[in-house]
């Protein structure tokens, strides 16, 4: 398109055909128009003072810049805009040639808005958060007017979500067959545009008509070459074809979806299999004839990734209770295989009448065959007479118990013992104690005293401290008020996964 107004006032002079076409608007209603009038009124000022400077200078080269026109129906087109002077003897001319930008405009706000909806799906890894945030973003990116995400699930599709659609279609089950164009695209592995849905030979005219669809572009998800699922824009107003840009975006929504997804599917079964076989290292017994218990474990982190902080309790022969609590180093599945064979090699050296410390020792000697060096395993394990309260222990390289009497005062155990899998040759000694009525006996991982507030550690002296103002009603309540006053100590969370364990005789 060419516009040639003067330089002064700046009305339009001439124009040529495709600037009607440009514009919308004939060449009547052009002629005369002063040129700031092509711009969306926030533009003009901007543009007429540009003019101005330009149309003044003595000899301005030809300059490029990109704006928008405003056309007779009020939509902003992008175009690159060449501008160069004509003289004219007395008279100036600024000739315009407007090129129609709007291709390449179009395919740098859908790279910008690919990279935004990569830079959110890339931070989640909730199935149904990604699949809705996709569904959301590029509704408005296509500037299309609705859109549904759709799973495969046998020979249906299940409504996933959906975008400026009626609420009730989500969870709907649709079959193949009536879902025609949709079973196209996924058997041709590649996204396609039915620009006229409802003269498409290719697809069930009926069920254009039903959901009122004139145009839909339609994206096949897949993992591995298998579709998963299938994204869907749709023209409800209008005919409006898909553009190449539009599709080469549908294109590289699909791979970033389908992997987003897939990363997500993944991650929950992996969080399933943790959340299993943590649980099962923190399996308690509902109830143990002749003691109060309290319990309570928390993670430091939400991933996938296994704690090493295990605990137990467990009956054993002559009226005793084994009561255990120990942290394995490093997390993961090799943590949890170490944690699972330390918990079942305690009970069973326990369950043949051992003393605490004896217990540990053969315990040491398995864990040296299963671990590397630098792997090792901090343990406190008694075991409770329950007629006589007599407590014997050894506690190998594990924060020290702490011992809550019936009158309040609290005091710590001995740890006279090497962690376990650090060397064969170490000696492991047993301790004792005897608790009364209303004493508590309480143990814990590191995670409590490691607890942090700017760099300061909430440390063995101010958990004594702690234990010692509590008011307890009960037994069990003492870990959850532990675990109360940590999280409002460390401001920015716990730093490392934390059991605790409180027992007292019933």
């Amino acid at each position: 398109a060419i516009f040639m107004p003067d330089a002064e006032p700046g009305r339009i002079l001439e124009g040529n055909r495709e600037g009607e076409v440009l514009l919308g608007r004939p060449a009547s209603e052009i002629i005369g128009m002063h040129h700031s009038d092509l711009h969306a009124p926030a533009e003009a000022r901007e543009a007429s003072a540009r003019f101005r400077e330009y149309a003044a200078a003595e000899t301005p080269p030809p300059t490029k810049s990109e704006r928008f026109v405003v056309n007779a129906d009020g939509d902003r087109i992008p175009v690159q805009i060449c501008t160069s002077i004509i003289d004219l003897g007395d008279r100036r001319i600024v000739q315009g040639v407007f090129r129609d930008d709007t291709a390449r405009h179009q395919a740098r706000e859908l790279r910008d808005a690919l990279n935004k909806i990569n830079s959110v799906i890339n931070s989640t890894l909730n199935f149904d958060t990604i699949i809705e945030l996709v569904t959301i973003e590029a509704t408005a990116a296509l500037e299309v007017d609705a859109a549904v995400a759709l799973l495969a699930d046998a020979e249906d599709w299940v409504v996933r979500a959906i975008q400026h659609c009626r609420p009730g279609l989500v969870g709907q089950r649709l079959s193949k067959e009536q879902l025609s164009h949709v079973s196209l695209a996924v058997r041709k592995r590649h996204p396609i545009a039915f620009n006229d849905a409802l003269n498409d030979d290719r697809i069930d005219r009926q069920t254009m008509v039903d959901f009122g669809i004139k145009s839909v572009l339609v994206v096949p998800l897949l993992v591995r070459d298998e579709p998963i699922g299938c994204l869907t824009f749709r023209q409800h107003t209008e005919v409006k074809p898909f553009t190449d840009a539009q599709v080469q975006f549908a294109t590289q929504l699909a791979t970033a979806t389908s992997f987003a997804l897939e990363n997500a599917r993944l991650y929950a079964e992996k969080r399933n299999i943790a959340d299993a076989l943590q649980q099962s290292l923190l399996t308690m017994p509902k109830e143990v004839a002749g003691i109060h218990y309290g319990n309570l474990y928390r993670s430091a982190t939400r991933t996938t990734r296994v704690g090493g902080d295990f605990y137990d309790i467990f009956e054993l022969p002559g009226d005793r209770v084994g009561i255990l609590i120990g942290d394995v180093s490093g997390k993961g599945l090799e943590a949890a295989k170490l944690t699972s064979a330390v918990k079942h090699t305690v009970r069973a050296y326990a369950a043949e009448g051992h003393s605490p410390s004896e217990v540990l020792r053969k315990t040491n000697t398995l864990t040296l065959q299963m671990t590397e060096p630098s792997t090792f395993v901090t343990v406190f394990f008694g075991t409770l007479d329950k007629s006589s309260g007599k407590l014997d222990y050894c506690s190998a390289g594990h924060p020290p118990g702490i011992v809550k009497t019936r009158d309040g005062r609290a005091r710590p155990l001995t740890v006279n013992s090497p962690a376990l899998g650090i060397l064969p040759t170490l000696e492991f000694k047993g301790d004792e104690v005897t608790l009364a009525k209303g004493d508590v006996l309480f143990v814990y991982t590191d995670g409590a005293t490691d607890a942090r507030r700017d760099g300061e550690l909430f440390g063995e002296e101010r958990l004594m401290q702690l234990i010692e103002a509590i008011r307890l009603k009960t037994t069990e309540e003492l870990p959850h008020r532990v675990i109360s006053e940590l999280l409002d100590f460390a401001s920015a969370g716990l730093s490392d996964d934390l059991a605790m364990l409180s027992v007292s005789l019933a």
